[in-house]
């Protein structure tokens, strides 16, 4: 450990620092070997008192970098091995850890840092620091007083756990202390030995009672654990041996993960999970798999026994009653926000099913009781279909196309979204599965309005008469408003088993995203009494809002399609000021042009899609063009792409329309039952349209796709001659064998990809075993004119790779132009760097043999 002063870099203002550049001066062409310079602006954290903020830049050719700069721009400092970071808790200090362990503590104030070596660990409290380092196998919890200064050090500490008011508990020498204040107090608890020490310290939200778990034998060598109890007020203990519950009856405790162990919210009862006993499983020499089973044979090993599967329970300490949450006939279970109540089902009940999420009978427990009640029969378990209000009192579910509500004091189901003279069904998904909503935000946190969206706005229902009210008035302008989401926390850290419950506090006002589907965006204020006002709207991309824990600073990034994204803040009425320019070079480079194309498909629905023009593009000259597919693009219009040769994907659109290529993204809607077909008519309006405008050669067209988007791409060229080449990449050639086929890795057939999600028949293919043929690619195989290079991974567990290996060997049988790269070790997408540059490099020469006639190795 060392005291010393940190680097501080004086920044100079950020429109001095971009070059500039002349009329008479000529921008520099992009070249692949300047691809180095450029950057992706990666995590972004504002500190809580809104001074300070944090962003990685991250490159694709070199190290990626971390910055924290003063929100007034004239410090920053960088980091260029960091590997994880965060603000203290006012905001004052900022913690890093660089490669080999090495942490890093700044004091933003006062210009000083400190250092630690061998960290393995870090968190904050209020008032402190609290470090893990490890040694020779052995742990050291150190404490560092981030007001004094002071450090108090904890020799063998295996773990901690920081309660609310900054208590500090730690197993540490095999007995269990926690500091607070300068002092350490050691409880009455110490471990049978080094291997059995005590796990899962969970203090309550009162920060005067912990819970913990103690590993335990049982016979026939069985692990469980016991759950002890320890209140601070009393100094009483409480152990719970699931060994002498009758209720467990001798049911294991278990003791793995994150939600292990933890108190409900009033610190009452203490949550834990259980489960039977798991067999040893034996390899055989064989499988069964059987037609009776609830599950397909991988998944039933899994989760076809409800015995084994971990359950929720509660452990009230004061009567020492524990109750079962889940049980063997509904093993899954979700916690109301107050603890009382838990939404139980059973996920195999409707097995077997075809819906991406399966749906289920959901019962209303009271936990203390154990009593159960039918709340919803057969309703989806999907993310977003259900939820609780911040305090418990209602229950809130979409079901028949409308938002229903339930009252849980009075028993009654209220039908919310009937009174709108409005659809809050999402029309715009086009899928063939049940019906979504637009999606509700929640409630507001005093329960009195319940909150839905439309297509453009945002509506408040009254709870105590159930009247509606529009708030905006997007529709009027084409404008969509939505909550911005990501500055209202969570009641609570959420868990697997609880509902997400956002703290929602109209009072106050509230901070609204606006966009436009022409690409205008911005955030707008309601006030208390849900009056509207703009803050910023205009023609540019805006994300990751961010506002100060304890300030009215903002921050969020900007971007557009030629102007690369940029850090910005904001507060009160103050105007909007930039923090952080990256890759401030690019002005002086040619560079693309991006326009929003509009088009119609054969049904007359509008759409749209985003044309980029090449960097020296020149008015009346026809340009190669390749056109990418996958569902609706026209979202991404002002996203800005960094060129690069490392892309997952084998594509980057900058490397295309720096080196002459117009780019096209079009948007694509689908009528069920006909995936390939209306991909089909929508790619070709799109294109028409733009040859319609005199500036791509017809003969210099092609097409590529990636997962849902190869299918498309390779069904397409089977049904026109419109594209002179075409890549498709980890896409399904043959949607019947598609259906039945079985990954092991993910141990479930693929069915319900096609009735119920991407590919939207809605029907298996014994109910129009011509409709699935009709649109597959392999069946059409005599068609394609179009040379084709086709890619995927031995261990993609989405999208076989022996399903473009059938197709290959079609066009093999007819003799047609195929290259097949199958990637051994990789999945979907590719992950190794010097894979995805090996992809990108033969697409771009296959695409330049094909569209440019340029002279190149294409094997």
């Amino acid at each position: 450990m060392k005291h010393t002063l940190f680097l501080w870099i004086v920044m100079v203002p950020l429109l001095q620092a971009v070059p500039c550049f002349g009329q008479n001066k000529t921008k520099k062409r992009v070249t692949v070997d300047d691809y180095a310079r450029w950057s992706t602006m990666g995590d972004v954290q504002l500190s809580a008192n809104g001074k300070w903020v944090n962003y990685k830049l991250n490159y694709d050719y070199g190290a990626d970098t971390l910055f924290v700069a003063s929100i007034q721009g004239k410090k920053r400092i960088a980091f260029p091995k960091a590997e994880r970071y965060s603000f203290s808790q006012d905001g004052k200090y900022f913690a890093v850890i660089e490669s080999e362990g090495k942490l890093r503590l700044l004091d933003l104030d006062n210009k000083q840092e400190r250092q630690y070596l061998d960290v393995v660990d870090y968190e904050f409290s209020p008032h402190d620091l609290v470090i893990i380092t490890q040694s020779d196998n052995k742990q050291t919890l150190i404490v560092f007083d981030l007001d004094s200064g002071g450090e108090t050090v904890f020799e063998d500490c295996s773990e901690f756990a920081i309660a609310k008011d900054g208590k500090i508990a730690m197993v540490a020498e095999q007995s269990i202390q926690y500091y607070q204040n300068g002092k350490v107090i050691k409880l009455p608890f110490t471990a049978l030995s080094e291997k059995m020490l005590f796990k899962k310290l969970a203090w309550n939200a009162q920060a005067n009672a912990i819970c913990f778990l103690e590993p335990m034998v049982i016979s026939q060598g069985m692990e469980s654990n016991k759950i002890y109890h320890y209140s601070i007020d009393s100094q009483s203990t409480t152990v719970l041996n699931p060994t002498t519950v009758e209720v467990l009856q001798g049911q294991l405790i278990y003791g793995e993960g994150n939600t292990a162990l933890r108190f409900s919210d009033d610190g009452s009862q203490v949550l834990f999970y259980y489960s039977e006993p798991k067999e040893k499983e034996v390899k055989q020499p064989y499988e069964v798999w059987d037609t009776d089973t609830v599950y397909e044979y991988g998944w039933n090993k899994l989760y076809g026994n409800p015995r084994v599967l971990n359950k929720l329970a509660s452990w009230f300490t004061a009567t020492n009653k524990v109750v079962l949450i889940g049980t063997n006939e509904r093993p899954s279970a979700i916690l109301t926000i107050d603890g009382n109540y838990a939404v139980c089902y059973d996920l195999k009940q409707y097995e077997p099913q075809y819906e991406q999420v399966a749906p289920a009978d959901m019962y209303l427990k009271h936990i203390d009781t154990g009593e159960e009640k039918l709340l919803l029969p057969k309703q989806s378990t999907a993310p977003g279909m259900t939820g609780i209000s911040p305090k418990g009192n209602y229950f809130y579910y979409y079901k028949d196309r409308n938002w229903w509500i339930y009252d849980s004091k009075k028993g009654v189901h209220h039908n919310v979204s009937g009174v709108l003279p409005i659809a809050v069904t999402d029309h715009q998904r086009y899928e063939a599965g049940p019906p979504y909503p637009y999606a509700s935000p929640g409630w507001s946190s005093d329960e009195k309005y319940f909150i839905v969206y439309d297509a453009y706005d945002m509506w408040v229902i009254t709870v105590d008469d159930y009247k509606a009210r529009r708030v905006t008035r997007g529709k009027e302008q084409q404008v969509q408003f939505r909550l911005s989401e990501e500055l209202y926390p969570l009641a609570r850290k959420q868990f697997k088993d609880e509902y997400l419950v956002r703290l929602i506090d109209f009072s106050k006002g509230l901070l609204l995203y606006a966009s436009t589907a022409g690409g205008e965006s911005g955030y707008y204020k309601m006030n208390p009494d849900f009056s509207i006002s703009k803050i910023l709207f205009g023609n540019s991309g805006k994300s990751r809002l961010q506002k100060a824990a304890h300030t009215e600073d903002y921050i969020f990034v900007e971007e557009t399609a030629v102007n690369p994204p940029r850090l910005m803040h904001f507060s009160g009425k103050r105007p909007t000021k930039t923090i952080f320019q990256s890759n401030p070079f690019a002005k002086a480079y040619k560079w693309g042009t991006a326009e929003l194309i509009d088009y119609q498909n054969t049904d007359g629905v509008p759409l749209k899609g985003i044309l980029y023009k090449p960097a020296d593009y020149v008015k009346g000259k026809q340009y190669p063009m390749v056109v990418f597919i996958y569902e609706k693009q026209s979202t991404g219009f002002h996203n800005y792409i960094v060129p690069t040769e490392f892309d997952s994907v084998g594509f980057n659109a900058a490397h295309y329309f720096l080196d002459g290529y117009l780019v096209f993204f079009p948007d694509i809607v689908y009528t069920p039952g006909q995936a390939g077909l209306s991909a089909l008519d929508c790619v070709v309006a799109a294109v028409d349209k733009v040859k319609s405008m005199g500036i791509v050669d017809d003969k210099r067209i092609g097409l590529i796709g990636h997962s849902f988007g190869g299918y498309e791409s390779t069904f397409i060229i089977t049904q026109t001659k419109l594209f002179t080449a075409a890549v498709s990449g980890a896409g399904v050639t043959n949607l019947i064998s598609g259906y039945f086929s079985y990954s092991t890795p993910a141990r479930r057939p693929d069915a319900w990809r096609y009735e119920s999600q991407q590919h939207r028949f809605g029907f298996s293919p014994f109910d129009n075993w011509e409709a699935y043929s009709k649109n597959s690619p392999l069946p059409h195989a005599t068609q394609c004119e179009t040379p084709l290079l086709s890619w995927a991974g031995k261990k993609d567990t989405n999208v076989l790779w022996t399903q473009l290996a059938e197709f290959h060997m079609a066009l093999r049988r007819l003799r047609k132009k195929n290259l097949f790269i199958v990637y051994e070790n990789e999945g979907h997408a590719v992950k190794t760097p010097e894979l995805q540059k090996d992809l990108s490099m033969r697409i771009k020469h296959w695409f330049d043999f094909y569209l440019k006639e340029k002279s190149v190795v294409i094997d």
